[in-house]
């Protein structure tokens, strides 16, 4: 379950982001759907939750948390209607679930929080849905259970080694506390700075121009996505998770002549 202070840390993070359009995979009891629900609503944004509430788990080990009617109706009485709810298997209805999400956000997601099945085939399989459908340049996508739980955790390393394709970065947060155990929240936030052609707009001194400096970001960034690409074709294709969602990776023209 999702603590109060991981809550309000997506909300905050949702505000400051500026984010429109958040996606949430494992709603449960809308605990952090509230919260997120709150964010995007400063931004006059909106949260479409999925969630299969119903027993589940791999081996079905898991029972039911709430259900689409409770949850529908706990964040009405809370002030809240900035949300969709459907209810789906995000696994066993991958087909579904893609066309939901492309229907639902066909401009894409600026932020995303994948809480749901907490197996490495889970998480993988939500993640490949989530990931070629958030925003090029500024996309974050948030997990939960990062530090605690096994399949978060591999999933989140392998994200940064042969699933990586060089416009992401991974920052971990090993905080956050259930039952006494560290619970740890990682996001995912894309390399933005090369490809948002957004200029330096103040100098207060440096040891290169603004001109070089935005130069060597985008020179940066290239050599990045080759590299990882590179490292990612070394793998065997049952391996290697195709994310077709590589960044714009065309120079900009700002400084050409």
């Amino acid at each position: 379950m999702i603590e109060r202070s991981e809550m309000q840390f997506f909300e905050v993070l949702i505000k400051f982001l500026e984010a429109r359009v958040c996606v949430e995979v494992g709603v449960a009891y809308g605990d952090g759907t509230l919260y997120m629900c709150r964010g995007a609503q400063q931004n006059n944004g909106h949260v479409y939750g999925f969630d299969i509430w119903n027993r589940h788990g791999l081996k079905k080990q898991f029972s039911s948390f709430s259900s689409l009617e409770k949850v529908s109706e706990r964040l009405k009485k809370e002030g809240v209607s900035n949300f969709t709810l459907t209810q789906i298997d995000t696994i066993g209805e991958k087909s579904r679930f893609e066309k939901e999400i492309d229907r639902l956000c066909p401009q894409g997601i600026d932020f995303a929080f994948i809480d749901g099945c907490h197996s490495y085939l889970g998480i993988k399989n939500d993640f490949s849905v989530i990931y070629p459908r958030i925003k090029k340049a500024t996309g974050v996508i948030g997990f939960h259970d990062t530090l605690m739980i096994d399949g978060c955790r591999e999933f989140v390393l392998d994200l940064r080694t042969k699933y990586h394709d060089g416009t992401f970065d991974i920052v971990d947060f090993p905080f956050g506390c259930h039952s006494g155990r560290r619970i740890g929240v990682t996001l995912l936030v894309k390399r933005s700075h090369p490809i948002l052609d957004s200029p330096i707009t103040e100098v207060c001194g440096s040891i290169s121009t603004e001109q070089e400096i935005e130069n060597r970001e985008v020179t940066w960034y290239l050599q990045e996505c080759a590299r990882n690409i590179r490292d990612m074709k070394l793998l065997s294709t049952q391996d290697t998770m195709q994310f077709h969602n590589l960044g714009d990776h065309k120079q900009r023209k700002k400084f050409e002549t």
